[in-house]
């Protein structure tokens, strides 16, 4: 399988001048969903990554291919397309739509064959409409002409499927039918990108999740380090709320206007009810939490804020008179406020191994290095039940790009001493670091002062 990679991708929206580049891989059994309001470029997207149109800049490719440079019938065998409108040229019947999913597969003026007709006929009952075989697709329903689409590229056998609103005129039953499809799919070995306006359905059965704003700012990456409801209603214009139904979360549109607990406040006695029954609940929480381990936290998502709460907790642990140890990645190319604050304190072992950001180091092989050397000391730390506290921080953007093995940062963390407390931060944790922590907390973006307004770094705030 060739992956789908978008490489410096800069799509090109009519009207909207510049756009955010994009770099991502749709691997192998991934369910990827697009979410976003209407004009934000979500079929645009789609259509670019299809080859249907050509980027501002940067480009598409099927492993390290170049799409621009494949003949359309070998893309077309990697590559499979549901439009979110179709219009109907020519009479056809619901098999004979179907097996134009075949065509990739044969050559010019080569006819059908019986195992074409058996693939073609495989399609149409796992998508339920076997028994419209024989109808002329202009007599179909929309969510019947839906199907009959899915059901198609279902014919063509992509590695990469591209779906533009794959729900769009379904029922609730076929809803959940076809998302169960495109995850067996996926469960199959293929990879699975799609647009979608339902934030449930994505939250359901995508693994990883892009968001597209408005004003061309995009965020790509894991479904549970997307899912922020600060940063979906930045992105929805909407607010939300949350609640888990059946293991997964479930977003609900609320009113915008909200009840004043100011003037609640106001109100002696019904502010004294108010707490009173809180404080209940906060009793009941502390008579049932009675283990004690050390616990590992992740801090992780878009927003700002993970180290400086990551150095928050190390400033409390030194408050009890606790052993701290610190490893930073990535930041070591400039001096930092924390480094020059805690340094030389008693009961602080403070390392920084990094080279500083990537993109000014431009040197993979000097990045894996300072990384595996910063990490060793941070195995040495793990290894030594003397460190109250362990902050490893940036440590996910190391296993981002791949610097560090997980799987012995994994056994590490696993083997660690059972009183020791460890944190890490860093956007973009890996699904295997989210499972094992116990603590995982995720930043969103409301506002920046450094990418919306340009505001520069500053001492106190950022460095």
């Amino acid at each position: 399988m060739n992956p789908l990679n978008a490489h410096n991708l800069v799509i090109d929206v009519p009207g909207r001048a510049g756009g955010q580049v994009m770099d991502f891989t749709v691997g192998e059994g991934q369910v990827w969903g697009v979410l976003g309001p209407n004009g934000a470029g979500k079929t645009t997207l789609l259509h670019t990554l299809a080859g249907l149109r050509p980027p501002r800049s940067g480009e598409v490719r099927l492993g390290s291919t170049p799409l621009a440079s494949m003949k359309r019938r070998t893309a077309s065998q990697q590559l499979g397309l549901v439009f979110q409108e179709r219009h109907d040229e020519f009479p056809a019947t619901v098999l004979e739509t179907v097996l134009i999913g075949r065509h990739p597969w044969l050559s010019p003026w080569q006819m059908e064959s019986g195992e074409d007709l058996a693939i073609a006929e495989q399609a149409l009952a796992e998508l339920d409409v076997v028994h419209l075989s024989s109808r002329l697709v202009s007599t179909l329903s929309g969510g019947e002409r839906q199907r009959v689409a899915i059901a198609t590229v279902m014919a063509q056998k992509p590695d990469t499927w591209l779906l533009d609103e794959p729900s769009n005129h379904l029922d609730l039953h076929h809803q959940v039918s076809v998302m169960e499809l495109l995850k067996s799919q996926a469960a199959a070995g293929r990879s699975i990108f799609m647009c979608l306006h339902d934030l449930n359905l994505a939250a359901r059965w995508c693994d990883h999740l892009l968001l597209l704003f408005p004003d061309g700012e995009a965020c790509w990456g894991p479904a549970k380090t997307m899912l922020v409801p600060s940063a979906l209603e930045r992105l929805y214009n909407q607010k939300l709320v949350t609640v888990e139904a059946d293991g997964a979360p479930v977003f609900v549109p609320t009113n915008t206007e909200e009840p004043d607990m100011r003037e609640h406040a106001k109100d002696p006695e019904r502010h004294a009810r108010r707490m009173v029954a809180k404080q209940k609940i906060m009793q009941d929480r502390i008579a049932r939490a009675r283990n004690e381990q050390g616990v590992l936290l992740v801090l992780t998502g878009p927003g700002k804020g993970k180290s400086s709460s990551g150095f928050g907790m190390v400033a409390r642990a030194l408050g009890h008179g606790m052993k701290v140890g610190i490893v930073q990645f990535i930041k070591g190319a400039f001096s930092t406020g924390e480094e020059a604050f805690f340094r030389d304190l008693p009961n602080v072992d403070y390392h920084v191994m990094g080279q500083g950001y990537t993109w000014d180091t431009q040197n993979r092989e000097q990045d894996v290095a300072a990384a595996n050397e910063a990490w060793d000391i941070a195995a040495r730390m793990l290894k030594d039940d003397s460190y109250d506290l362990i902050l490893l921080d940036e440590l996910n953007i190391a296993l981002k790009y791949d610097y560090i093995d997980l799987d012995r940062v994994l056994d590490d963390l696993q083997a660690r001493p059972e009183m020791q407390h460890v944190v890490v931060t860093g956007r973009s944790a890996p699904q295997e670091l989210i499972d094992l922590a116990d603590t995982v907390t995720e930043m969103g973006v409301i506002k920046h002062a450094f990418k919306d307004l340009g505001v520069k770094a500053q001492k106190g705030v950022e460095l």
